[in-house]
């Protein structure tokens, strides 16, 4: 738990230019940060604390999921399989399936869905390493997106984005190669 709660609050940290003390206020500060903070709880819980332990930390850790859920419109599951270094860093209305799988440093931006189509279809997404969810963000039914991948502001993604890909628009069209695309500094003018 605690090694991938301190790859998390890197990513938090690294983002800043925040050193010392501004560092540690602004933590405390980021629901992001709280959000992340009770999930990892919530998976030690329930997978590698000692069973005396175990018990009474369960009413502690539903306790504090459903304040972080009221008070940042965070939901993010302790059953959601989320690898180490999850960055969230907005306020509100983001929501990750009980079965939802992320990978590696992955980025939530705020509005951002993670979920089932609804009905019959039960099938969750699978979401590889380095990928980031622009704002509003919606990645629905048994898919998988690619690592290094791009998901653009209120997009919404109903198939597979192969990796390094951008997915923009309502149904999600993919650009290939577009993630990747930055200008050298020898391609610079002016």
């Amino acid at each position: 738990m605690f090694d991938d709660l301190r790859a998390d609050l890197n990513r938090f940290t690294a983002l800043s230019n925040l050193s010392g003390l501004a560092k540690w206020k602004s933590l405390l500060e980021t629901q992001g940060v709280w959000a992340v903070s009770v999930y990892r709880f919530g998976r030690w819980v329930y997978g590698d604390a000692p069973r005396p332990v175990a018990i009474p930390c369960k009413a502690i850790y539903q306790v504090a999921h459903k304040l972080i859920e009221i008070t940042t419109g965070i939901n993010v599951p302790a059953s959601a399989q989320i690898g180490r270094g999850l960055y969230i860093g907005h306020f509100g209305g983001i929501v990750v399936h009980s079965r939802a799988v992320l990978g590696e440093n992955c980025s939530l931006s705020q509005g951002v869905t993670i979920g089932v189509l609804g009905g019959a279809r039960e099938g969750v997404p699978r979401i590889g390493n380095d990928v980031y969810l622009g704002a509003g963000a919606k990645v629905l039914g048994e898919l998988s997106i690619g690592d290094g991948a791009r998901i653009g502001a209120n997009a919404v993604v109903l198939k597979d984005v192969p990796a390094h890909a951008t997915a923009v628009g309502v149904p999600a069209q993919i650009l290939l190669g577009l993630a990747r695309c930055r200008p050298t500094p020898s391609s610079r003018t002016g």
